[in-house]
């Protein structure tokens, strides 16, 4: 049988010049979700075309094979679309990201902040300033980029470079706003902004980074955040050097301090990463190869090939498969598979666009339907007040909404289609990510300042793995995954 997802068809027409992809969903089909025991099985393709994993470019030394070389696949729900610290949004991307980079400091399995690039660091008193020493013996990945094809060591400069970075209007602005307590970074934050022309702006830097020494960097805050050591733990808070940026002005070739090294991106779209043999606790892992961009039905075809090692977020089609009612795997997988919880959220929110047409009544009318949003022991759900106790509604206007690729989005959509199609209605998903007059829908990849979420959910964290993998760890965060302790026997 397919996904419910995979039973939405796409179509595309052109109106007001712009390209909609339509969403058909076909209501009767959609009792699958929130019920992991409807039965449904996906039926594997014995077609070893459709996926491959082979790599025919030359491998490069840090991938050179060992007697004891071990490789794992991992398999993503949404595409890498970037490495670049300031540009990844998804967990899958923050995931990748927390692989390659660090920053100051990190969030070990333990959910406890410790030092990264930072070996110590003090507070002052009041807790506004905080001074923290570097480890001397970090170093940049080995790269072309740097003059002789060596790292070249982490110095306070580049902290300073890429907070610096975070405040730039060609940058996404989410990272940003989480430091304006930083003194100085506000002011700067604003004129790049604000004042367009570069000739016409007067700020050089932050005052409130302060490099002390060749080994030191001071943090003065405008007041007291006990979050900040968390906030700088991460993936957006990730170090890497300023040769690592374009003439673009992205990050095309990552290079970070942490335990992988980034190899390149193969002709199917693999992302490959190799072992940083200079890390100071170096994992048990020679290749990691990061799978991304499949449909839900592929991804899951690759894995039960053993293709793929582990998927370490279940999406709603797959958690559905292989996941009874209590969350546990299924009997006719168990000798197979093993499916770990993780402790941390997947959490969304979806916007009302008071732009649009469309009445938010409505839909708050719609989303409150029997059965179409309850809590269960997977998804919690919680909704904006609807105000307007005498709307009443015959038809509905076609539904559009941003464009996304989230599997849990599309689930969340599609139960609200199952509603539509009553009303002779549909959601149509549209090819732009940021919201319009047209569209009443969007998810949280790019949300208004100030904007309240009229539906918000969370889902837990499911992973799933093969019999002969063991030994990794989740913590609070939805895009940690801790390799250092995996094994892999297929023996």
């Amino acid at each position: 049988m397919l996904f419910a997802s995979e039973r939405v068809n796409f179509k595309k027409k052109q109106s007001m010049k712009l390209r909609f992809i339509y969403i058909l969903f076909l209501g009767s089909l959609l009792a699958s979700y929130g019920c992991a025991s409807s039965g449904e099985t996906i039926v594997v393709s014995g077609d070893p075309t459709i996926f491959s994993t082979s790599d025919q470019s030359t491998p490069d030394s840090a991938l050179d094979p060992v007697d004891d070389f071990v490789k794992l696949s991992i398999g993503e729900n949404n595409p890498i679309n970037s490495l670049d610290p300031l540009f990844a949004y998804s967990t899958s991307e923050l995931r990748a990201v927390n692989f390659i980079y660090e920053g100051l400091t990190r969030i070990n399995d333990q959910n406890i902040i410790e030092g990264a690039l930072a070996s110590s660091w003090g507070i002052s008193e009041d807790s506004t300033v905080y001074i923290f020493n570097l480890r001397t013996d970090v170093y940049f990945h080995d790269s072309n980029i740097f003059g002789s094809g060596f790292g070249r060591k982490v110095m306070p400069s580049d902290i300073d470079f890429v907070f610096n970075r975070m405040a730039n209007i060609e940058v996404p602005a989410h990272t940003g706003k989480r430091f304006t307590n930083i003194l100085g970074f506000d002011p700067l934050f604003k004129e790049k902004h604000l004042v367009l022309n570069p000739a016409e702006r007067v700020l050089s830097g932050i005052n409130g980074i302060d490099i002390v020494n060749d080994s030191t960097i001071s943090f003065t805050l405008i007041a007291p955040d006990p979050l900040f050591l968390y906030k700088l733990a991460q993936p957006s808070a990730s170090i890497y050097p300023r040769e690592s940026i374009s003439e673009n002005k992205v990050i095309t070739r990552p290079i970070g301090t942490g335990p992988f090294i980034y190899i390149r991106e193969d002709n199917e779209g693999i992302t490959i990463l190799g072992k940083n043999q200079n890390y100071r606790d170096p994992v048990a892992i020679n290749r990691l190869d990061i799978i991304s961009g499949l449909s839900q039905s592929t991804l899951y075809q690759a894995f039960a090939r053993q293709q793929i090692d582990i998927i370490p977020e279940l999406s709603p089609d797959i958690a559905n498969t292989v996941l009874d009612e209590e969350n546990n795997i299924l009997a006719s997988f168990s000798d197979m598979y093993n499916v770990s919880a993780s402790s941390a959220k997947l959490v969304y929110n979806i916007f009302f666009n008071e732009e649009s047409d469309y009445s938010k009544s409505a839909l708050m009318r719609i989303a409150s339907e029997p059965g179409v949003f309850e809590s269960d022991n997977r998804y919690q759900f919680g909704f904006a007040p609807d105000n307007d106790t005498n709307f009443e509604f015959n038809t509905f206007p076609v539904l559009y909404t941003t464009f996304t690729e989230d599997p849990f989005v599309l689930s969340m959509y599609s139960r609200l289609s199952s509603v539509l199609n009553k009303y002779d209605s549909s959601i149509q998903l549209t090819d732009i990510k940021v919201p319009f007059p047209q569209v009443a829908l969007y998810a949280s990849d790019f949300p208004h300042d100030g904007a309240s979420p009229i539906i918000s959910f969370s889902s837990k964290i499911f992973a799933l793995s093969h019999n002969y993998v063991s030994g990794f760890t989740f913590n609070n965060e939805a895009w940690w995954l801790n390799l250092n302790s995996l094994t892999i026997d297929k023996e």
